[in-house]
């Protein structure tokens, strides 16, 4: 798949390497960066150096000022019941034929035009997919459907070659080259450098990306820096709250409405201290929304999904005195599923979230 799209390339007549930078790859459903998508980007960059007029270069603003081409590409979970009469077609109708399969799209764009110049798709089976999340979204706190992955998402999946990448995609491209680099730094455990790279981020057109508030976030926590650290998630619960939905991965033990004891979860507190303090603080009235994974029989989910947003509301109470009144606790049990495998793991920890939707007060 990925020599035919390379194949597509022209070759220059004067003998100039024609640069293609790689914005990495992500999950067509959850937008996150994982392990699978890591590892067919490399792969695609392995591939690319037995074309001698081909160079894979870092994906930075200042490649990108080159005008380069731009390889982007998902690997998507193909559910059976997703998939109606008529509706499928090329790879997604094979993967829709075999349980969990996975779609992978490949799109080379010119930066130049911003206009696709090649695509290619292929199918792939759930042996050969690792879905979990790659280091920085894997302890990212908090989840939202963002404007600028889904626009990577679209360009990826729905673009037909002549088409334009979309404008919304486009405009954070330097911003996306400096929060690749600094997932990279954070992956290698060098924070300082991590939170650098996302403050600088952050300070660019176009930054203001729950990704990057996520980045910042963890950096000063794992650091040390606590006030600093606390400081960072009550600004992307700002975020989240001001477009009126975010998702908390607050994680339970199995079948309880109890938080699993692990580090992370000894942030809790003051991630619910915090959401308290905000949410009070913009006179905000609040749908807290429990789910699932599909894992076990659905009734028992509906009400475990219920059992789970009532503790949730319960401390947000506690946290901040006078809330209660305007918090709302429902459980949506297995029913919105992101990524639906059931597999109850670090791949599908976003089934099991809790959300925050702001609601009229009236």
């Amino acid at each position: 798949m990925t020599r035919a799209l390379f194949d597509r390339i022209e070759r220059p007549k004067d003998g100039v390497v024609v640069e293609i930078v790689v914005d990495p790859l992500v999950d067509g459903k959850t937008g996150l960066h994982t392990a699978s998508a890591a590892q067919a980007g490399r792969r695609a960059a392995e591939i690319a150096r037995a074309y001698p007029h081909l160079r894979i270069v870092p994906f930075t603003p200042e490649a990108l000022a080159r005008k380069p081409l731009l390889l982007i590409g998902t690997i998507t979970a193909v559910q059976n019941a997703e998939q109606g009469a008529g509706q499928a077609g090329g790879a997604d109708a094979a993967a829709a034929q075999t349980p969990g399969a996975y779609t992978v799209w490949f799109t080379l764009a010119d930066t130049g035009t911003n206009r696709i110049v090649a695509k290619a798709q292929a199918p792939a089976v759930a042996n050969d997919v690792n879905a979990s999340p790659l280091a920085a979204e894997a302890d990212s706190p908090a989840w939202r459907r963002e404007a600028a992955t889904a626009a990577y998402i679209e360009s990826c999946r729905e673009t037909k070659v002549g088409e334009e990448l979309r404008p919304a995609y486009v405009a954070q491209l330097p911003v996306a080259a400096v929060v690749a680099d600094a997932n990279r730094a954070y992956a290698a455990k060098r924070y300082k450098e991590a939170l650098a790279l996302y403050r600088r981020a952050a300070a660019m057109p176009e930054g203001e990306q729950l990704r990057v508030l996520n980045g910042v976030y963890l950096a000063l926590d794992r650091l040390g820096r606590k006030t600093e650290a606390e400081a960072a998630f009550a600004r992307l619960i700002d975020h989240g709250l001001g477009r009126r939905d975010l998702a908390v991965k607050i994680l339970f033990r199995p079948g309880t409405p109890e938080f699993v004891r692990t580090r992370e979860a000894r942030a809790y507190p003051m991630w619910l201290s915090r959401i308290a303090a905000r949410a009070a603080a913009g006179e905000a009235c609040l749908e807290i929304v429990g789910h699932t994974s599909p894992t076990g029989p659905a009734a028992v989910n509906e009400r475990l999904s219920a059992l789970r947003a009532e503790t949730v509301r319960d401390r947000l109470d506690s946290a901040s005195r006078g809330l209660g009144p305007r918090l709302v606790a429902r459980g949506a049990g297995s029913r919105e599923t992101i990524v639906g495998t059931g597999r109850d793991d670090a791949s599908d920890a976003l089934d099991r979230r809790v959300e925050f939707k702001v609601m009229s007060c009236s």
